[in-house]
């Protein structure tokens, strides 16, 4: 069984976000997909996710709920880095996050293991939650991500003190339960918008693309109604975008939804990333974000385990 020293949990809004997500690390950080079963994932992980299987077949779970566990989307590695990337299913992401969370900070609070796992080496988890800008802006985002997980269960957990972690627009902090950071997608020039937007940045020039949005435009009205709030605006900017980009991806993946375009066909290169300065700094957040730490024992103290974030720079208000 592989040795990790970090376990990463990635949670996005959606499936595309998590698709794009995984592409960049692959792509641009080699990260390479795994296939593990649930006993081959590291404590406490692999026992909450089957623990929840135990506990929803003991329901007699209904078939249309089969999809509805808490799983990643997408499983990754880099020598001893795992990466577990989520998506939590639209803007209410407590709902799906809470459960979860609170099951594994219970188990990465006890201090009395079994012999097996007291023998066993515990990576160091870490935490990013990735949302969209949208019509807040990135720190009232970011505040808004405090604000939903400022406790988990009974503990404590994320609070306004995020410290930006070298010159990118990511913010972490320390927590009793490993670092955490909040990724915010925004416009490259403007505080808001949308990951389609980072996308668009990327196809930025496209002739293609454009002949797509100016069809989709005679084909349909995407003005949001009369008296839409600064949100519905940018929703309804999002879902044209959307629509392009699976139009542009239909000839590699016929049928394909925006997740398997975003990550599986070549609309977005490694030239067209470049494009987006956006992208860049994402990408430089996760180059950092993603370095390897030493492997500590399971009897390691919190203040041990989770000294290791990237060196920070304080949030500029």
């Amino acid at each position: 069984m592989p040795q990790w020293s970090n376990a990463h949990l990635m949670f996005c809004e959606g499936p595309h976000d998590a698709a794009f997500l995984n592409r960049v690390l692959k792509k641009q950080l080699g990260f390479q997909k795994l296939a593990l079963k649930l006993s081959e994932l590291p404590y406490p992980l692999a026992n909450v996710l089957q623990a929840s299987f135990k506990d929803r077949a003991a329901e007699d779970l209904r078939l249309d709920l089969a999809r509805k566990f808490f799983l990643p989307d997408y499983v990754l590695a880099l020598d001893s880095v795992l990466v577990l990337v989520f998506s939590y299913g639209g803007s209410n992401r407590k709902v799906s996050m809470l459960p979860f969370l609170e099951n594994l900070f219970a188990l990465l609070a006890v201090t009395n293991f079994s012999s097996l796992q007291q023998t066993a080496e515990r990576p160091v988890y870490a935490y990013t939650v990735f949302a969209d800008a949208d019509a807040r802006g990135e720190s009232s985002t970011r505040d808004l991500i405090s604000t939903e997980f400022a406790t988990v269960g009974d503990s404590a957990w994320l609070t306004n003190a995020w410290m930006h972690i070298k010159t990118t627009k990511a913010a972490s902090q320390s927590t009793d339960f490993g670092p955490a950071a909040a990724y915010v997608w925004r416009k490259s020039t403007e505080d808001g918008g949308t990951l389609e937007d980072l996308i668009l940045e990327c196809l930025d020039g496209d002739a293609e693309l454009h002949k797509t949005l100016e069809y989709l435009d005679s084909r349909f009205d995407w003005s949001p109604p009369a008296g839409s709030t600064a949100s519905q605006i940018c929703a309804s900017s999002a879902k044209r975008l959307k629509a392009a980009f699976c139009v542009e991806g239909q000839k590699q993946k016929p049928g394909g939804s925006l997740g398997v375009i975003l990550d599986q066909s070549e609309l977005l290169g490694t030239d067209k990333l470049k494009k987006s300065s956006a992208v860049q700094d994402c990408l430089a957040f996760l180059a950092e974000w993603v370095m390897p730490t030493p492997v500590e024992p399971a009897a390691a103290t919190t203040q041990q385990r989770n000294s290791w974030p990237p060196k920070a720079e304080p949030q500029s208000s």
